[in-house]
């Protein structure tokens, strides 16, 4: 019977491996006790002597617990219950034992584990195994391992192997696209009629800007010195032209003699996360790229508002 066979190979191991590897510090390759144990409840803690570092999870041993139930509906017996904690062994299966190899695992799949043996009366019974951490506490990776109507017979020793799955470390891919961006060109500033005109009259001025990688274009005019009495800048068009360039049209009017300054900035445009249409260097700032580059281009330019000549 294989069950049978089992335990006997695994004594013949057993001595082999003593009459082979004798010596002063010889001694069982797993540090937890051989005889039957009733473990301290795990609120009392038992300090384990190993831990998964393999799989890198926190488990440290397991413990088990074996309860008598009905193997039919009805059926009397005496109640029994068993608890037994074990640290997970220097051992893995299967370990290059015949018994357990592709049952179920690998033949060189190399799994931790702990092997209590339970001398019980015939019957079946329930077996849970519980994942601990080193202190005894719950673990917090791996689940516990149950099996159900476990038939104990008389004169025969039972063999299961119920599995503790554990979960694995979350992970998830990080995909970088790095995009290259260049700042838009002013290409050029007309003005019609002057830049120097009679005062209360009117002049337009147009800009013309491209963008290297096509973005769409904001154009944002300003007044920076001169007197109050003035009239714009207003925009007066906005065309896309057909080498993809884009021109921009204001109308200034001066009310007074005088110099004024003005400013011109283009921007390229983009998207954030919420759709909305931004300048990039919002999206920039968000990113906390170095600010050593100008995402922009800028041109300071002059109106000159005179008296008419006397006729």
């Amino acid at each position: 019977m294989r069950t049978r066979i089992s335990v006997l190979l695994s004594l013949v191991v057993s001595v082999g491996l003593l009459g082979a590897c004798g010596g002063a510090n010889s001694g069982p390759a797993s540090s937890s006790p051989q005889s039957n144990l009733t473990a301290p409840p795990v609120n009392e803690g038992k300090l384990f002597l190993r831990a998964d570092i393999q799989g890198n999870t926190d488990v440290a041993g397991l413990r088990f617990t074996v309860e008598r139930v009905a193997c039919s509906p009805g059926e009397s017996f005496e109640p029994v219950s068993e608890i037994q904690v074990r640290d997970v062994g220097a051992l893995q299966l299967p370990g290059a034992i015949p018994a357990f190899e592709n049952q179920p695992f690998d033949e060189d799949s190399e799994h931790l584990f702990a092997d209590p043996y339970f001398f019980l009366p015939a019957g079946c019974y329930g077996v849970q195994s519980e994942p601990l951490k080193v202190a005894g506490a719950r673990s917090d990776e791996c689940r516990d391992a149950s099996e159900e109507q476990i038939k104990i017979n008389d004169d025969e020793t039972t063999e299961i192997q119920p599995i503790n799955q554990c979960q694995n470390e979350p992970r998830g891919g990080l995909d970088a696209v790095a995009n290259v961006n260049h700042a838009p060109r002013l290409e050029d500033l007309a003005f019609s009629p002057f830049k120097v005109i009679q005062s209360c009259w009117s002049t337009q001025i147009c800009a013309t800007a491209s963008d290297p990688d096509n973005d769409p274009l904001e154009f944002v005019w300003e007044k920076t010195s001169g007197g109050d009495r003035l009239e714009g800048p207003n925009v007066d068009s906005t065309t896309t032209n057909q080498d993809g360039s884009v021109t921009q049209c204001i109308n200034v009017q001066p009310g007074q003699i005088g110099d004024f300054e003005f400013n011109v900035e283009v921007y390229d445009m983009s998207f954030n996360e919420q759709q909305n249409q931004v300048r990039i260097e919002e999206l920039l700032a968000e990113q906390e790229a170095p600010g050593d580059t100008d995402p922009r281009d800028m041109l300071d330019f002059p109106v000159y508002s005179g008296k008419k000549r006397p006729a």
